[in-house]
């Protein structure tokens, strides 16, 4: 069974400035979640001040006053060590954020006033949030997410989200690339405009902080195992820049306008070393370039800017061009790239669309269209949320509780990776030499291959002992020299192969057991990320047939004129050596070493430090081949004699373990509990403070009410001196404790107490005029009841013959007592105070009108179906006796001639008449009482009519009876 949780998908496409957020859920389409502020996009901040997280356009609120604490951009320190170059230029736009390094990951921390937070928790708790903001949107469970991340995110960066994901609590069913989330968005809406004939697409995307070019291709294709065409996106080629975006611009005009601020202003103090001022400053900054993206001049205006100084200036659009004119071949860049990538002119390219809040700006648009040689900038995808809208319809297709219409997603892979080992050799004809060592580099995945893809093996032959293995990238050549700068470790993880020797040892018995080497699957998971899944040892066993005495003697003689097995096994181990070192000098050729895919279906799978694969046995009838040429026609007649009888391979399959060593700084399991656990905590405490604040204002707001109606008549009309007093000093005494004793460690359990200390005092009070407030509508009712009961029971009380004596002796007395309470009740409550407890409460009043409304409505209804009974068989009989009527009144039609006729038309037809005239044939007679018969049903079916007629009326009847009563 689906769980709740799985009927409903979201999306995250995951910006260093904002989040936005898609969610689909059965009976609603693909949508935008609304933040609590009602936003369709969220900040992506966090503040953490005393103990307490702050979110969203709250987070921000605070980012201005305390700027120290309030983390943003964050995204871009993702997998970075701490004197990576982006790591320098955060903490250069950001001089306020103590950062410090992580004594045992080399990575970036953020120093709070509650801690250190590792750059994955920071997100994981950015992630949490915008779970409680979807679950609050949809009104369910959310666990299932697709992230979209830029597609240069390497292996650290992919881990550091993975890791982030499993510490919010969320099940992460895709990293996707966020140009093929905006692609997915357009091909998904543009179906039938795909064909077999590939179309182009160039998602150019400005964020706030990476600027990314993104071709991509559209063709139908066929599956394999179907007919059906369905729809396939390819990357072709990806260009990018991680340090660019609208934040440089912001950050150019954020000093143009702190150059005009010193200009206007002289200060005792530097304005740059204020947190608070610059922050002021950088808001400004952001709001004005974007109001400047529509008009072509404005006015930034900072009341109290820094030592109580206004700050006013003029900004024209041409001057934050000019700000930004030395960024403008850097945009271009990424284009380059990419179509250099995909091996492509722009004019090769379909369509142009535009991405991310940077394209808003008209000179960039301006930059862009010239590049583009005047093809036409699409604007058909909504910038904001195409990628989120395009990543949560993935997320539909691979949840469990959706299903989509294919649309095939492939991704692309920018960096080669590769398995460097050491590979040893001997020479042939002398096993004593010491091996030599060499080392190997395999690639398993080229730089420009897609995935999802098969999994890959790679098999070591030279290694009959426990050896290791590292996996890194291949070569970077493709990338700038500022982008390999800012790329971070080249080495993923160091795995080790154990229990090589210990099986080798167990398996390899004689000569019918021959040591194929040692196999490592790898794959790439929907994650992008590479995992070694298992390795096992593989031995062939010859399985001997019974030969005849003639097949063993020319077996004999065929064996002195080949080699020695000792021979054979030493060329095969050199063989395998010098294919190896063929690998090195060509890539070009494929050793027998390189990796071989297998038909072994994608599965996403979760990170494990240690690998155990299950033993199996493989048989085949593959027949046991030497390298050794035959000599002569008697050598050739032996084969041809013994291949009847060649062995069977019996291939066994032998588990070994893997530990693997990460060597890109990811975040441990030890530690991701760790930060799992701080976020519970957050969580348990933030849910206590809440529950407290809540009480908290209860009390106050309930202390400030009293205080406002013990000045009103038309509240201490209700009570007494003595309990208006005692209300006047619970007041009192809970406003003095408010003021002067509550703290923020005050239990919630001691606010609540107060708070019924107070109610009590007011309960009476309440209640008597609630009481005087509600008393006359239901006195009203009551007296309207008494007298339409009354009417009833004269009426019924002569029908003896319909209702029996316990039926009307019962009315009668609960008829009598109710009237004789109400009376008593009401000349009692006439004589009270308001200040006194009522003679009778409105609930009691509506327990008696209940009682006799159900005594009188048992009587009514069994009269009005003896009614009803009897009107609908006095009708009956009228029919019946209208029908006897109609019948006995039929009478025979004379056939003589009209009287009236002239005698001398008479005389004239006469012989026309008698000629025509005939006797009634069978058929004329059976005509006749098929009309007779017809016109019986027709007044059969208009009695039925006029019951149904009069059932309606008599039901008409009774419902107005009942209305009167």
């Amino acid at each position: 069974m689906i769980s709740e949780s799985a009927l409903a998908a979201m999306s995250v496409d995951l910006g260093s400035q904002f989040l936005k957020i898609g969610l689909v859920k059965p009976g609603v389409p693909m949508e935008i979640v609304l933040n609590k502020e009602s936003h369709r996009k969220t900040p992506n901040i966090v503040a953490i001040r005393h103990g307490e997280r702050f979110f969203s356009d709250s987070a921000a609120q605070l980012g201005i006053k305390h700027p120290v604490n309030a983390y943003s951009y964050f995204v871009d320190l993702l997998g970075k060590k701490f004197d990576n170059p982006v790591v320098d230029r955060y903490r250069k736009i950001f001089p306020h954020i103590t950062l410090k390094p992580d004594d045992v990951r080399g990575t970036v921390l953020f120093e709070t006033d509650n801690g250190t937070y590792s750059v994955e928790t920071i997100l994981a708790m950015v992630l949490w949030n915008a779970k409680e903001t979807t679950e609050t949107f949809a009104g369910q469970p959310v666990k299932d997410v697709v992230i979209t991340i830029p597609a240069f995110f390497n292996q650290a960066e992919r881990k550091a989200v993975t890791t982030a994901v499993e510490i919010a609590g969320l099940n992460l069913l895709q990293l996707l690339s966020d140009g093929l989330a905006a692609g997915l968005n357009y091909g998904v809406f543009r179906r039938k405009e795909i064909t077999e004939q590939a179309q182009t697409l160039l998602v150019y995307d400005i964020g706030a902080t990476k600027t990314r070019a993104t071709i991509l291709e559209y063709r139908l294709a066929k599956e394999k195992d179907s007919k059906e065409q369905n729809p396939v996106m390819v990357p072709l080629g990806i260009g990018y820049d991680r340090t660019l975006g609208g934040l440089d611009i912001t950050l150019a005009l954020r000093d143009h306008l702190l150059t005009e601020f010193r200009k206007q202003h002289k200060t005792q103090k530097d304005i740059t070393e204020n947190p608070r001022a610059m922050a002021k400053l950088f808001k400004e900054a952001e709001r004005v370039k974007q109001v400047l993206s529509a008009n072509i001049d404005h006015f930034a205006q900072i009341e109290s800017l820094f030592e109580d100084k206004d700050f006013k200036v003029k900004v024209t659009r041409q001057q934050l061009e000019d700000l930004a004119k030395e960024l403008e071949p850097r945009f271009l860049q990424p284009l380059i790239d990419a179509l250099k990538m995909a091996e492509l002119s722009i004019d090769q390219v379909n369509q142009i669309v535009l991405m991310g809040a940077g394209t808003r700006v008209p000179k960039l648009q301006q930059l862009i269209q010239e590049f583009a040689k005047g093809k036409e900038l699409s604007k058909f995808l909504n910038t904001d949320e195409a990628i989120a809208i395009g990543a949560v319809y993935q997320a539909a297709a691979l949840s469990k509780g959706f299903k989509v219409k294919k649309f095939a997603v492939q991704e692309l892979q920018l960096y080669p990776i590769q398995v460097d080992f050491i590979s040893f050799a001997t020479e042939s004809d002398n096993e004593a030499k010491p091996k030599t060592e060499k080392l190997i580099h395999r690639t398993i995945y080229s730089y420009k291959s897609l995935y999802p893809t098969t999994k890959k093996i790679i098999s070591f032959t030279s290694h009959t002992d426990d050896f290791k293995f590292n996996v890194n990238y291949g070569s970077l050549s493709h990338l700038s020299e500022k982008q390999l700068s800012e790329f971070g470790s080249l080495n993923i993880s160091e795995v080790n192969v154990v229990g090589v020797s210990e099986a080798y040892k167990t398996n390899i018995k004689d000569e019918n057991t021959v040591f194929k080497g040692v196999k490592a699957h790898f794959h790439t998971d929907s994650y992008g990320i590479v995992r070694v899944e298992r390795a096992e040892l593989i031995v062939e066993e010859k399985e001997q047939p019974s030969n005849s005495t003639f097949s063993n003697i020319m077996g004999k003689i065929g064996s002195f004129f080949s080699k020695s097995k000792d021979e054979e096994k030493d060329q095969v181990s050199d063989d395998t050596t010098k294919e190896e070192s063929k690998e090195e000098l060509s890539k070009e050729e494929k050793p027998a070493g390189e990796p071989v895919e297998t038909p072994t279906p994608e599965t996403p799978e979760t990170q494990t430090n240690t690998t155990t694969a299950d033993n199996t046995t493989e048989t085949t009838n593959q027949a046991n081949q030497t390298d050794s040429k035959p000599l002569n026609e008697t050598v050739d007649a032996t084969k041809n004699e013994t291949k009847k009888e060649e062995p069977k391979l019996k291939v066994n399959k032998i588990a070994l373990n893997l530990s693997e060593d990460l060597l890109d700084s990811t975040l441990t399991s030890i530690d991701t509990k760790s930060a799992a656990s701080q976020l519970k905590t957050f969580e348990k405490n933030e849910k206590a403070k809440a529950e407290r604040d809540a009480a908290l204002n209860s009390l106050e707001s309930a202390v400030y009410d009293i205080a406002s109606k013990l000045e009103e008549e038309t509240f201490i009309k209700y009570g007494t001196e003595e309990e208006l007093t005692a209300i006047r000093e619970t007041k009192d005494k809970l406003s003095t404790w408010l003021e002067d004793d509550v703290t923020p460690d005050t239990p919630t359990s001691d606010i609540k107490d107060r708070k019924k200390e107070l109610d009590a005092t007011i309960k009476k009070l309440k209640s008597r005029r609630r009481q005087h407030e509600e008393r006359p509508k239901h006195v009203e009712y009551m007296i309207k009841l008494l007298n339409d009961s009354e009417g009833t029971f004269a009426l019924f009380k002569n029908l003896t013959e319909l209702f029996s004596e316990t039926e009307l002796s019962t009315l009668e007395k609960v008829l009598t007592e109710t009237k004789d309470w109400f009376e008593n009740k009401t000349t009692a409550q006439e004589k009270l105070q308001l200040n006194e407890d009522p003679a009778f409460t409105v609930g009691e009043l509506q327990d008696k009108s209940k009682t006799l409304e159900r005594e009188v409505k048992y009587l009514f209804n069994k009269f009005y179906s003896a009614k009803l009974k009897a009107e609908q068989e006095a009708k009956k009989k009228a029919r019946e006796a209208e029908k006897n009527k109609t019948k006995e009144a039929k009478v025979e039609v004379p056939e003589t001639g009209k009287e009236s006729v002239d005698e001398t038309e008479k005389e004239t037809t006469e012989e026309a008449t008698e000629e025509t005239k005939e006797e009634p044939t069978e058929e004329t007679k059976e005509d006749k009482e098929g009309e007779e018969e017809k016109q019986e049903e027709n007044i059969d079916e208009s009695a039925k009519s006029d019951d149904k007629k009069d059932d309606e009326e008599a039901k008409k009847e009774h419902d107005h009876d009942r209305s009167d009563l």
